[in-house]
């Protein structure tokens, strides 16, 4: 069954695959039991799931295809992250982590959370494609995903990186960067 499973449900990279719906799919109109559209930089690669972080948008729905188009046409071309997906109508209603009401998630993904040039170049580069203008923008990795912490379910904030207009420099906030670090050195020493 499409877009059913945990790691699908999650706000983490997923490899391209033959399921994901096409990219230019509206995310208010997706089919039932999609969570996510994707879009994939067209030299998609294998990365390593613990170093994959993103920025995350929050949208209403009256602006979603707006943001999403100009985030899915850039990260297609090349020009901003590794891939890009968008929370559809039926994600909302379904995420295990809890609703959201009238939001979806935009994840724009960079291939190393460690890399703070390239996170600061994908942050002012979403502001170049017109998909945010004044909103706070926030960045968490992936591993923290994978260790089942959400904003809404751990003890403090897991954002690693903030930046606002005019996205020209990264907040780094330093509590959460280095419990990102923790559980990076935990899973490389068991590797």
């Amino acid at each position: 069954m499409p877009g059913s499973s945990l790691d699908e449900m999650r706000s983490n990279y997923v490899e391209p695959g033959p399921d994901r719906l096409s990219s230019s799919t509206p995310p208010c109109s997706a089919p039932a039991r999609h969570s996510w559209v994707h879009a994939y930089a067209p030299d998609t690669q294998s990365y390593d799931r613990h170093l994959v972080g993103k920025w995350l948008i929050r949208v209403q729905c009256r602006f979603v295809d707006y943001c999403w188009e100009r985030v899915r046409r850039a990260t297609e071309d090349g020009t901003l992250g590794i891939a890009a997906k968008v929370s559809t109508d039926w994600h909302q209603q379904n995420d295990p982590a809890g609703t959201w009401g009238k939001l979806h998630v935009v994840c724009i993904y960079t291939a190393d959370f460690r890399d703070q040039d390239d996170v600061l170049r994908v942050a002012g580069r979403l502001a170049e494609v017109d998909a945010v203008r004044k909103s706070l923008l926030t960045y968490k990795a992936d591993i923290e995903t994978y260790a089942g912490m959400y904003a809404g379910n751990s003890a403090g904030d897991v954002a690693i990186y903030e930046a606002k207009a005019p996205y020209d420099a990264l907040i780094v906030r330093s509590e959460p960067l280095a419990v990102a670090g923790d559980l990076l050195r935990q899973v490389q020493s068991q590797r």
